[in-house]
């Protein structure tokens, strides 16, 4: 009966800790996130969305986020492979400390991104990045997850669905 009683009691306490998850949808893409985080459309620094996480703490100085960088390349024929060696450039030269972790295309059903997760400096920030990069006809979309670096783990499950759910609109 104990068994029994501590087995309800686990199944119950991973229930009610499952994150409930809301969807962002616009004429570019969709994208899930956990309702608990919030979304931020200002197009501050010239990204089209943020998604923030709650603060940990009142003194916490550093959201981690999933933001999404839609770009229009209408015309100009640019492809996922030339977006991500333009990509992998702009890393080089703007991040300190960088180190590239992984960067690897994947093909998923009819999804096809390139991913690149790296390490780097930022300001007073140790930073860890999973960008998945994307290419259509009319747009192309970095979709990046940023923590701190040693966060990362902490973060990471539910960062990587929202990536995973990212659909870019054709």
């Amino acid at each position: 009966m104990k068994i029994l009683l501590a087995c309800f009691l686990l199944a119950f306490q991973v229930c009610a800790a499952q994150t409930e998850w809301g969807s962002f949808k616009c004429e570019k893409y969709s994208i899930s996130y956990p309702s608990a985080w919030s979304i931020d459309t200002s197009k501050n620094m010239g990204i089209d969305l943020f998604i923030f996480s709650k603060p940990e703490a009142s003194t916490d100085k550093f959201r981690e986020n999933v933001n999404v960088l839609a770009s229009n390349v209408e015309g100009l024929h640019v492809t996922l492979d030339t977006f991500v060696k333009v990509s992998l450039k702009q890393i080089e030269s703007m991040a300190t400390d960088y180190k590239i972790l992984e960067s690897k295309l994947y093909k998923t059903g009819n999804k096809e991104y390139h991913k690149i997760e790296f390490t780097a400096k930022q300001g007073v920030f140790n930073l860890h990045f999973v960008q998945y990069y994307f290419a259509t006809p009319l747009n192309v979309y970095t979709v990046t997850l940023t923590t701190e670096l040693d966060k990362f783990d902490l973060y990471k499950p539910d960062g990587m669905k929202m990536l995973d759910s990212f659909v870019p609109i054709l």
